[in-house]
């Protein structure tokens, strides 16, 4: 039975680990792939507020707390993953956070990127189906995203 508690997406890419930490760890070029603005350079234990530029969901606001950056090797921030209505999602402990993590590895083509978001079972009933299956998708997404920005 498939795991409904974390999302895990690994793809190669054709560029250095360099080039790929500096598009994740660069929160402007994180933005531009993910498709958002954030109010600022990426900080462990800091609070970014972002806002969505992606087609349809415009204006959308989220919140990120950046939790470890290990330079060209893992960066990770938690973040609510339920959407409350408002088409706000802040850091909400009644609606819980996941953690996303973005891992490095060099290889002889490039880079080996994994990109794991877990901690839906913690979430509240009333927001972890919805939560797991449209982050499932959106990872679909940004793997391609930043495949394209780095190796475009």
């Amino acid at each position: 039975m498939a795991s409904t508690d974390e999302i895990v997406r690994t793809i190669v890419l054709r560029a250095r680990p360099s080039v790929v930490w500096d598009a994740i760890a660069d929160a402007r070029k994180f933005g531009e792939w993910f498709r958002c603005t954030i109010d600022g350079p990426f900080v462990v234990n800091q609070i970014n507020n972002c806002r969505s530029t992606y087609p349809g969901s415009e204006d959308a606001e989220f919140q990120i707390l950046v939790t470890a950056i290990e330079p060209e090797t893992y960066f990770a921030y938690s973040w609510s993953p339920g959407d409350d209505g408002t088409g706000a999602d802040q850091l909400d402990q009644d609606i819980g956070e996941t953690l996303v993590e973005f891992t490095l590895k060099p290889t002889s083509e490039g880079t080996e990127l994994t990109i794991r978001e877990s901690g839906f079972d913690a979430l509240p009933d009333t927001h972890r189906g919805q939560s797991y299956r449209r982050n499932s998708e959106g990872w679909d997404i940004q793997a391609t995203n930043i495949a394209d920005y780095v190796d475009g």
